[in-house]
């Protein structure tokens, strides 16, 4: 500042100390015209794909954001990097396969659906073997089976220690996933490794529900409706008919029941009707 209290044009320039903090600042920040540019050749892609642009304060249109990967420095990146250096295309797939289960897992219905449409394989695996399916499934999340399922994704993928989908849901007791996945073709003869298949879910539900005094007998019902539901499809994709129509009748009785007094001893019919299901099942 001078003596008349103006600020002197030298006094406003960035010192030397400064710009050096600068230049080490951004010193390995890419250098691209962000703005106007617009990716298309595949390693452009494929280079964007890899580095953490977000990490730099850079604000990128929908158009370009989706082409930008988040990825940390890592030992698994700087290999990858240094195949792009030496020429060693990344596969296109296994990009955006790891994008799909990203996106599974934070259930980003829109992403999902966007990539899917973009014909990304649903059937990728990560480390572990396990597809977007198994994410979703574990989950419990219906729409995103559905999803999944519509643009082909294999109900019968089996990740490193030998799971379905199905075998996932089941055992955090999603019904209605099992029940889709079950109306998907899934191999009801495919056990978990403990050798349990839905039917074992289905009866360990039941008895949960009978201990169950906070619910109102609607939210019992269809409970027990959805358990039932998807019994009827285990057996129906088992082609034991003598106990589906078995099962049909004490569905009717549910139906005609109206106290929580009925409900028990229909849900514990159906209970039992379970168990033997299961004995017939290992007899056989």
């Amino acid at each position: 500042m001078n003596e008349s209290g103006d600020t002197s044009s030298s006094d406003s320039r960035p010192s030397e100390h400064e710009n050096k903090q600068q230049l080490v600042k951004y010193d390995d920040t890419p250098q691209f015209n962000f703005s106007e540019w617009n990716p298309q050749t595949p390693s452009a892609l494929q280079f964007l794909s890899l580095i953490s642009i977000d990490h730099h304060g850079f604000t990128l249109p929908p158009q370009q954001r989706e082409h930008v990967g988040k990825i940390r420095r890592g030992s698994v990146n700087t290999k990858r990097i240094h195949q792009m250096i030496i020429g060693k295309p990344i596969d296109r797939n296994v990009i955006d396969g790891r994008r799909l289960r990203q996106a599974v897992n934070a259930e980003d219905y829109d992403l999902v659906d966007s990539l899917l449409s973009r014909n990304v394989d649903p059937c990728g695996t990560d480390s572990k073997q396990r597809s977007p399916l198994h994410l979703a499934a574990a989950k419990g999340n219906e729409r995103l089976v559905r999803m999944l399922l519509d643009h082909n994704a294999n109900p019968n993928q089996k990740d490193i220690i030998g799971n379905t989908a199905l075998h996932l849901a089941a055992c955090t007791s999603h019904i209605p996933v099992v029940t889709l996945l079950l109306k998907a073709g899934t191999d009801v003869n495919a056990v978990d490794a403990s050798g349990r298949t839905p039917l074992h879910l289905a009866r360990s539900r039941l008895r949960l529900l009978q201990e169950e005094s906070d619910f109102s007998n609607d939210q019992l019902k269809t409970n027990i409706n959805q358990i039932v539901a998807m019994m009827k499809e285990y057996l129906q994709q088992s082609g034991r008919e003598k106990e589906l129509s078995e099962l049909d009748m004490l569905c009717d009785k549910l139906e005609h029941t109206s106290t929580r007094e009925q409900l028990d001893v229909v849900g514990g019919l159906i209970s039992n009707f379970t168990s033997l299901s299961i004995e017939k099942t290992q007899t056989g």
